[in-house]
């Protein structure tokens, strides 16, 4: 996908394990929570919008997708997935995301984008300057498990602003929990 670094890191492993049966001639179920999960896309490449290019409230689309080969153990989770957080930050040294205005992200799963969960969206004033990260936390956190158990989980972005001309790079880091649940 574009030469991007996909990394998934687990900042705190709350593992804990509700249930597990075990009975002659039956199998095994279990439960698992996992608390603050960090999906990353680093160095997601942003084409620059051209010169021709209307900007006044207009978005400006950004999206990648999130699939089960690349995740295998975070997409296990399959029930009550919810977002806490989104951090998106420029990854260029030179760069920082003053220009951006408005910032909306959703996610959807990939087979049906319209049907997406918005996620957040974040206004930001003129002054001050902002710096480098945008960071929202979602309070309540935002249910995304019908999305997150698809194949293939779609993140969009969209941005307004006076974008650059130039491409610019971001890492988007999504903080997620939810359970793994199952029957061996």
């Amino acid at each position: 996908m574009f030469g991007e670094e996909l990394s998934m890191t687990l900042r705190c492993l709350g593992l804990a394990i509700s249930s597990l049966v075990l009975s002659i001639g039956c199998g095994v179920s279990f439960e698992a929570q996992l608390q603050d999960v960090r999906v990353s896309r680093k160095n997601l490449k942003v084409e620059g919008v051209p010169a021709d290019f209307v900007q006044e409230g207009t978005p400006w689309p950004i999206s990648f997708a999130i699939s089960s080969d690349e995740m295998t153990w975070a997409k296990r989770m399959n029930s009550e997935v919810r977002v806490h957080k989104i951090w998106m930050a420029a990854s260029d040294n030179s760069a920082n995301l003053d220009f951006v205005r408005q910032l909306r992200i959703s996610v959807a799963n990939s087979a049906t984008p319209a049907q997406s969960v918005q996620l957040v969206l974040v206004d930001r004033p003129e002054l001050p300057q902002s710096g480098a990260a945008i960071e929202s936390i979602l309070t309540p956190p935002v249910d995304i498990t019908s999305a997150w158990n698809a194949p293939k989980t779609l993140i969009a972005a969209q941005v307004t602003g006076q974008l650059p001309e130039r491409d610019w790079l971001i890492d988007i880091t999504i903080t997620v929990s939810g359970k793994i649940t199952g029957l061996d």
